[in-house]
């Protein structure tokens, strides 16, 4: 089997991995391969897979509770920064803030600049007409 030396596993973005595709991983790993340890690398504050659950907020709570997880408590990339801010902000379910002067802004399309958009911009795109209230 093409696996079957695979020992070490690193799982990147986990956050994006659905509890299903999750299942078939270890499945076959554990089938194929001489397994024998896997690491989850990923945030588990980030939007979670488009399927249905949070497999990797569901399991870093649980492994919590275990001592089994480690967590990076400062980003040195964008820490001041005002979408590291906002993305934190969201992800607690608060409003962000907006600041034009901080290159985040709210943009609220008029009637007018929904007509602007073209088909093209998404295949099979339509132009909708203006709600009315």
């Amino acid at each position: 089997m093409k696996f079957a030396e695979t020992r070490i596993v690193a799982v990147d973005e986990c956050s994006m991995v659905s509890i299903e595709l999750f299942h078939w991983l270890i499945k076959y790993l554990c089938e194929g391969s001489a397994l024998q340890k896997i690491v989850l690398l990923g945030d588990h504050l980030q939007l979670p897979s488009v399927d249905p659950g949070n497999f990797m907020a569901d399991l870093h709570a649980a492994l919590k509770q275990k001592g089994m997880v480690v967590e990076l408590k400062t980003c040195h990339r964008s820490e001041g920064n005002l979408i590291f801010d906002n993305a934190t902000r969201i992800s607690q379910q608060r409003e962000p803030v907006f600041d034009k002067s901080g290159g985040f802004r709210l943009v609220v399309p008029t009637r007018h600049d929904l007509n602007k958009i073209p088909g093209s911009v998404r295949p099979g795109a339509v132009n909708l007409k203006p709600a009315t209230l």
